[in-house]
Formats: C-alpha cells, structure tokens, sequence
C-alpha cells in the first residue's frame, strides 16, 4: 500500500468524483492541482494561485508572477499586439 497522496500547494477541500492532476514522485502521489471542468471555464473564470509564485513555461519560453508582484515575461521572442490602445506605465520605463 502505497503513502497518502501529498499536495504541492494549498488547495479547498477535495471532494469525492473531483479530477486532479497528480505527479508519482517515489512511492507517493503529489497533487498538483484541481482540473477545471471547460464548461465552468466557458461560463466564467479559473484562478491558479500559489503562495510565493507561479511559473508557466514552454520551452524557452516562460511567465513568471512573484509574490511580490513582479510579472516577469522571458522568450527569445516576445509580440504585445492590441486593437485599441497598447499602453506601457510605471514608475520608470526602460527601453534596452
């Protein structure tokens, strides 16, 4: 018999029939996190959160949002397009 499962982060409470995304490490199962059922997706939002921070990545690609609330946008190739206004604001902007 293998141990509990463990989770990576803080999560609500499971329910029975609930779909996860669980990674085998050793002899336990580490939940990752809740699977969003799309019909829920279509009709409203999805939040991912952690407590010290979030990183999406695809190959050389990646988006990375701190705790401190840095969001931080790293690619060998990186395309803001808008339809309206594309506007950039801070305290101070630096260009290069």
């Amino acid at each position: 018999m293998s141990e509990p499962a463990l989770l990576i982060a803080s999560l609500p409470p499971l329910t029975p029939g609930q779909n996860v995304l669980a990674q085998p490490i050793g002899t336990s199962l580490v939940i990752l996190g809740v699977v969003c059922d799309r019909q829920k997706l279509d009709t409203g939002s999805c939040e991912i959160s952690a407590e010290r921070e979030i990183v999406l990545r695809s190959g050389a690609a990646s988006l990375t949002l701190t705790q401190a609330g840095k969001v931080i946008i790293d690619g060998e190739y990186v395309l803001s397009r808008s339809r309206g206004v594309n506007k950039i604001k801070g305290g101070s902007v630096q260009i290069n």
